[in-house]
Protein backbone atom coordinates (compact mmCIF):
# COMPACT_ATOMS: atom_id res chain seq x y z
CA UNK A 1 0.00 0.00 0.00
CA UNK A 2 1.48 3.24 -0.68
CA UNK A 3 2.06 6.18 1.77
CA UNK A 4 -0.70 7.91 1.08
CA UNK A 5 -3.23 4.99 0.99
CA UNK A 6 -1.81 3.94 3.76
CA UNK A 7 -2.74 7.17 5.61
CA UNK A 8 -5.99 7.54 3.99
CA UNK A 9 -7.47 3.93 4.82
CA UNK A 10 -6.04 4.99 8.71
CA UNK A 11 -8.14 7.91 9.11
CA UNK A 12 -11.44 6.75 7.01
CA UNK A 13 -14.25 7.09 9.48
CA UNK A 14 -16.31 3.98 9.95
CA UNK A 15 -19.65 5.35 8.41
CA UNK A 16 -18.18 7.04 5.57
CA UNK A 17 -19.28 5.73 2.31
CA UNK A 18 -16.37 3.04 0.67
CA UNK A 19 -15.43 3.49 -2.64
CA UNK A 20 -13.31 0.72 -3.02
CA UNK A 21 -10.38 2.59 -3.48
CA UNK A 22 -9.64 2.23 0.45
CA UNK A 23 -9.78 -1.25 0.95
CA UNK A 24 -6.96 -3.40 1.91
CA UNK A 25 -6.09 -6.03 -0.78
CA UNK A 26 -7.02 -8.59 1.43
CA UNK A 27 -10.35 -7.52 1.89
CA UNK A 28 -11.03 -6.95 -1.96
CA UNK A 29 -9.84 -10.28 -2.32
CA UNK A 30 -12.56 -11.73 0.67
CA UNK A 31 -15.17 -10.09 -1.52
CA UNK A 32 -14.18 -11.03 -4.46
CA UNK A 33 -13.80 -14.32 -3.30
CA UNK A 34 -17.51 -14.49 -1.80
CA UNK A 35 -18.65 -13.06 -5.23
CA UNK A 36 -17.59 -15.74 -7.79
CA UNK A 37 -18.67 -18.48 -5.10
CA UNK A 38 -21.94 -16.52 -4.83
CA UNK A 39 -22.05 -16.40 -8.97
CA UNK A 40 -21.15 -20.31 -9.42
CA UNK A 41 -24.31 -21.36 -6.90
CA UNK A 42 -26.14 -19.04 -8.82
CA UNK A 43 -25.27 -20.64 -12.06
CA UNK A 44 -25.53 -24.42 -10.22
CA UNK A 45 -28.85 -23.77 -8.94
CA UNK A 46 -30.12 -22.06 -12.22
CA UNK A 47 -29.09 -25.41 -13.34
CA UNK A 48 -30.79 -27.71 -10.80
CA UNK A 49 -27.47 -28.96 -9.36
CA UNK A 50 -27.83 -29.81 -5.94
CA UNK A 51 -26.27 -27.81 -3.23
CA UNK A 52 -22.68 -28.64 -1.88
CA UNK A 53 -21.33 -27.21 0.57
CA UNK A 54 -18.03 -24.60 -0.78
CA UNK A 55 -15.70 -26.75 1.39
CA UNK A 56 -17.32 -30.30 -0.64
CA UNK A 57 -16.35 -28.61 -3.75
CA UNK A 58 -12.46 -28.37 -3.27
CA UNK A 59 -12.75 -31.59 -1.97
CA UNK A 60 -14.61 -32.81 -5.31
CA UNK A 61 -12.00 -30.90 -6.87
CA UNK A 62 -9.54 -32.60 -5.46
CA UNK A 63 -10.77 -35.65 -6.05
CA UNK A 64 -11.45 -35.30 -9.56
CA UNK A 65 -7.57 -36.22 -10.36
CA UNK A 66 -8.53 -39.80 -9.14
CA UNK A 67 -8.88 -41.14 -6.06
CA UNK A 68 -6.65 -40.78 -2.80
CA UNK A 69 -6.29 -42.12 0.36
CA UNK A 70 -7.77 -39.90 3.70
CA UNK A 71 -4.23 -38.80 4.37
CA UNK A 72 -3.36 -37.95 0.44
CA UNK A 73 -6.42 -36.20 0.42
CA UNK A 74 -5.51 -33.98 3.71
CA UNK A 75 -2.15 -33.25 1.77
CA UNK A 76 -4.31 -32.09 -1.09
CA UNK A 77 -6.11 -29.57 0.47
CA UNK A 78 -3.97 -28.73 3.12
CA UNK A 79 -6.11 -29.43 6.05
CA UNK A 80 -5.93 -32.25 8.47
CA UNK A 81 -7.00 -35.64 8.05
CA UNK A 82 -9.98 -35.24 10.64
CA UNK A 83 -10.98 -31.88 8.81
CA UNK A 84 -11.38 -33.97 5.99
CA UNK A 85 -12.84 -36.86 7.49
CA UNK A 86 -15.96 -34.62 8.37
CA UNK A 87 -16.15 -33.17 5.17
CA UNK A 88 -15.85 -36.75 3.40
CA UNK A 89 -18.94 -37.29 6.09
CA UNK A 90 -21.59 -34.64 4.31
CA UNK A 91 -20.17 -35.54 0.87
CA UNK A 92 -20.58 -39.49 1.58
CA UNK A 93 -24.20 -38.96 3.01
CA UNK A 94 -25.11 -37.16 -1.06
CA UNK A 95 -23.45 -39.72 -2.21
CA UNK A 96 -20.99 -37.67 -3.94
CA UNK A 97 -17.85 -39.60 -2.77
CA UNK A 98 -17.15 -43.40 -1.90
CA UNK A 99 -14.26 -45.60 0.10
CA UNK A 100 -12.88 -48.17 -2.05
CA UNK A 101 -10.61 -50.77 -1.70
CA UNK A 102 -6.91 -49.31 -2.67
CA UNK A 103 -5.85 -51.24 -5.64
CA UNK A 104 -2.08 -50.36 -5.04
CA UNK A 105 -2.93 -52.24 -1.10
CA UNK A 106 -5.90 -53.94 -0.73
CA UNK A 107 -5.63 -53.41 3.18
CA UNK A 108 -6.30 -49.87 2.49
CA UNK A 109 -9.03 -47.56 1.39
CA UNK A 110 -9.10 -44.73 -1.12
CA UNK A 111 -11.74 -42.21 -1.79
CA UNK A 112 -13.30 -41.74 -5.14
CA UNK A 113 -16.10 -39.64 -6.71
CA UNK A 114 -19.42 -41.31 -7.62
CA UNK A 115 -20.95 -40.81 -10.94
CA UNK A 116 -23.00 -38.30 -8.88
CA UNK A 117 -20.03 -36.74 -7.52
CA UNK A 118 -18.07 -36.46 -10.72
CA UNK A 119 -21.06 -34.82 -12.66
CA UNK A 120 -21.45 -32.54 -9.92
CA UNK A 121 -17.52 -31.30 -9.95
CA UNK A 122 -18.22 -31.03 -13.92
CA UNK A 123 -20.79 -28.76 -13.83
CA UNK A 124 -19.27 -26.80 -10.92
CA UNK A 125 -16.18 -26.75 -13.46
CA UNK A 126 -18.80 -25.18 -16.60
CA UNK A 127 -20.38 -22.36 -13.84
CA UNK A 128 -16.76 -21.42 -12.80
CA UNK A 129 -16.17 -20.88 -16.51
CA UNK A 130 -19.05 -18.63 -17.15
CA UNK A 131 -18.22 -16.82 -13.26
CA UNK A 132 -14.83 -15.91 -15.43
CA UNK A 133 -16.70 -15.73 -18.81
CA UNK A 134 -18.92 -12.90 -16.90
CA UNK A 135 -15.70 -11.02 -15.39
CA UNK A 136 -14.10 -11.00 -18.87
CA UNK A 137 -16.97 -9.42 -20.66
CA UNK A 138 -16.78 -6.48 -17.76
CA UNK A 139 -12.85 -6.22 -17.67
CA UNK A 140 -12.19 -7.31 -21.29
CA UNK A 141 -9.60 -10.21 -22.55
CA UNK A 142 -6.34 -7.89 -21.95
CA UNK A 143 -7.16 -6.98 -18.46
CA UNK A 144 -8.60 -10.19 -17.72
CA UNK A 145 -4.97 -11.97 -18.81
CA UNK A 146 -3.26 -9.16 -16.94
CA UNK A 147 -5.02 -10.19 -13.33
CA UNK A 148 -4.76 -14.08 -13.96
CA UNK A 149 -0.81 -13.47 -14.87
CA UNK A 150 -0.70 -11.30 -11.54
CA UNK A 151 -2.23 -13.61 -9.60
CA UNK A 152 -0.42 -16.36 -10.89
CA UNK A 153 2.75 -14.16 -10.08
CA UNK A 154 2.29 -13.36 -6.28
CA UNK A 155 0.97 -16.97 -6.10
CA UNK A 156 4.40 -18.50 -7.31
CA UNK A 157 6.41 -15.50 -5.43
CA UNK A 158 4.65 -15.93 -1.91
CA UNK A 159 1.94 -18.64 -2.06
CA UNK A 160 4.40 -22.36 -1.86
CA UNK A 161 3.36 -23.29 -5.81
CA UNK A 162 4.94 -23.81 -8.38
CA UNK A 163 3.08 -23.97 -11.93
CA UNK A 164 3.26 -27.64 -12.63
CA UNK A 165 2.56 -28.65 -9.18
CA UNK A 166 -0.64 -29.87 -7.83
CA UNK A 167 -2.29 -26.62 -6.56
CA UNK A 168 -3.42 -27.22 -2.87
CA UNK A 169 -7.50 -25.87 -2.63
CA UNK A 170 -7.73 -25.35 0.82
CA UNK A 171 -11.86 -26.06 1.63
CA UNK A 172 -13.11 -22.79 3.22
CA UNK A 173 -16.30 -21.76 5.00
Amino acid sequence: MSPARRASASVTPANAPVTGEELPLGALGGMLARTIADRTYHYLAEAGVEYVRPAGVFVLSSLSAGPASVTELAERCDVTKQAISRILVGLEDQNLVRSVPDPRDGRMKVVQLTTKGRRIFDATLLASLRVEDEWRAVIGDTRMNEVRDAMLAYIVAQGNWEPGETPRLRPTW
